[in-house]
């Protein structure tokens, strides 16, 4: 009992006596000595930080109106003075703005419009240059541009200009028409034939369409005329000055006027067409001179009707026949061409070659052509040296889908 009793001595009480809570006289001595008095803040302080705040607030009131206002006011007055044609005034305050605030929308421009207007064409071209270096697309920029370039007779960097502003705008005449000026004075037939072409296409009246079709006539590219009269027909089909222009061209590119002497690949020649009935046949050219029948490769016998050419003023056919309609048309020709102006007479030119799809050689004396899209075969036979003529020359209009049986025939007599 006595150990237990001294082992409960050294336990934590389970209530602290009242003398024992709080703080000791000791401790609040203590914690005297270690708040020491705070020494007062200096008034200088306070001062000097208001000087700071005014000086911050007036700096950055007079950057923002540096940098913000007063080359607005200058813009202003500069848009006052440009209004009233006063380009020497104008451009004293847009110099300003553009000094103090080069990034300014369009300033670059109105300091180029207005050493234009002040006759100062060198430093106008430089401005402009550099107002386009950000505003890449603005068409009026490089109009006005290249208008200095052509008055300066710097065609070439002109016809740069135009064609860039046509670029943005490709349904703008007046951008084509510029751009075939400065093309016909830089001397490029390619850039004046694509210009006048668009000039033609985006006409605004039947007048100006003509005119620049007759542009094309006069530099010599007739296929893009013959294009452009008939542009200007499916617009203005009672305008008869395109209808006559349009046969000048075919007549330049030795194209058939009269539409008895077209071939239509794949479809007819003349007025006679595939797919034509015998009786349908007599009642658009008549009976035939001769009738007779051949064999191809398969035995099947294919009648021919012969207009010859005394009969056929000139202008001799064969028609061919399967199941009593017409299957094919041969010609020996010349008379007879496409609407282009392909035909005997001139397919084995170089400047057709792009015209011809495929060359089959049968032997050493026999070849056969056909054109691009199908529809019409040339036969011919013995070729001189230069390749460009021969002997023996005849065409087919067949099915655009099948071969000739020319071709059939040909390789059976070869054979």
């Amino acid at each position: 009992m006595e150990e237990i009793k001294n082992k409960k001595d050294h336990l934590c009480p389970e209530f602290v006596e009242e003398e024992h809570v709080g703080v000791t006289e000791e401790e609040t001595i203590c914690a005297k000595r270690k708040r020491s008095p705070r020494p007062p803040v200096p008034k200088f302080i306070f001062y000097l930080l208001a000087l700071v705040v005014v000086v911050a607030f007036t700096g950055g009131s007079f950057w923002y109106y540096h940098e913000n206002v007063l080359p607005e006011k200058y813009f202003r007055k500069a848009d006052v003075s440009f209004n009233r044609d006063n380009h020497e005034e104008a451009l004293k305050y847009y110099l300003k703005v553009l000094k103090i605030r080069p990034e300014r929308k369009d300033v670059l421009y109105k300091i180029a419009f207005c050493y234009e207007k002040e006759g100062k064409v060198n430093e106008a071209i430089s401005y402009y240059n550099e107002h386009l270096k950000t505003a890449k697309k603005d068409t009026k920029a490089l109009i006005r541009l290249g208008w200095l370039y052509m008055n300066n007779g710097r065609y070439v960097e002109a016809l740069k200009a135009f064609e860039e502003a046509t670029n943005k705008d490709k349904k703008s005449t007046e951008f084509w028409h510029l751009m075939s000026e400065a093309a016909e004075k830089a001397n490029d037939r390619d850039k004046l034939t694509k210009a006048l072409e668009n000039s033609v296409k985006y006409a605004k009246d039947n007048d100006s369409a003509i005119a620049y079709a007759k542009k094309l006539m006069n530099i010599g590219v007739y296929d893009k005329a013959l294009f452009a009269y008939e542009t200007i027909i499916k617009n203005y089909p009672e305008d008869m000055r395109a209808v006559h222009g349009a046969k000048s061209a075919k007549i330049m590119m030795g194209c058939p006027v009269n539409d008895k002497l077209v071939i239509i690949p794949g479809a007819s020649i003349g007025d006679v067409k595939i797919g034509l009935k015998k009786q349908e046949l007599i009642k658009v050219v008549g009976r035939p001179t001769s009738k007779r029948f051949e064999k191809d490769n398969s035995n099947k016998v294919a009648e021919i009707w012969i207009y010859k050419n005394k009969d056929f003023a000139g202008k001799g056919l064969r028609v061919f026949f399967a199941n009593n309609k017409v299957s094919e048309i041969e010609t020996s020709s010349c008379e007879y061409k496409t609407e282009r102006g392909l035909g005997l007479s001139n397919f084995l030119l170089e400047k057709n070659a792009n015209n011809i799809s495929s060359t089959d050689k049968l032997n050493d004396v026999t070849s056969l052509y056909s054109t691009d899209g199908g529809g019409l075969t040339f036969y011919v036979s013995h070729l001189d040296e230069t390749g460009h003529d021969a002997k023996y020359k005849k065409l087919r209009v067949h099915a655009k889908d099948k071969k000739s049986i020319l071709f059939d025939m040909i390789r059976k007599i070869n054979d």
